[in-house]
């Protein structure tokens, strides 16, 4: 897996949303955690009104992450921290389809049907 460490900072080759590299913080109790970003990205992207905290939860589980005062977590058992990352980034992305990809396409579906009626 591609990806740097710098402190308690990484830096994956994975990108999101905004073409920027999935990024993480390491926390002292062997936790990996987005810090918000994706929640912060959705607000400043208009999407902070599809983001509902029990639906992003039924999504970032699937990955065996948390989420936690609108931060993803997960924790780094034992020595895979590569494990950790990976299933933080599918998480991010899962998380990032739904708000801006999967609302989007049942939005416009909706306007089809309205302009139907």
């Amino acid at each position: 897996m591609m990806y740097e460490r710098e402190g308690n900072e990484i830096i994956t080759g994975a990108t999101d949303v905004l073409w920027d590299n999935i990024t993480f913080a390491v926390t002292d109790d062997k936790m990996l955690v987005d810090d918000g970003y994706t929640y912060a990205n959705a607000g400043l992207n208009g999407f902070e009104g599809r983001w509902n905290d029990e639906t992003i939860s039924g999504i970032v589980i699937k990955y065996g992450c948390k989420l936690q005062d609108r931060e993803i977590v997960r924790k780094i058992f034992g020595d895979n921290i590569e494990g950790a990352i990976m299933a933080m980034i599918q998480a991010v992305t899962a998380v990032e389809t739904y708000l801006y990809f999967m609302n989007a396409a049942e939005d416009s579906k909706l306007q089809g049907r309205n302009s139907q009626a």
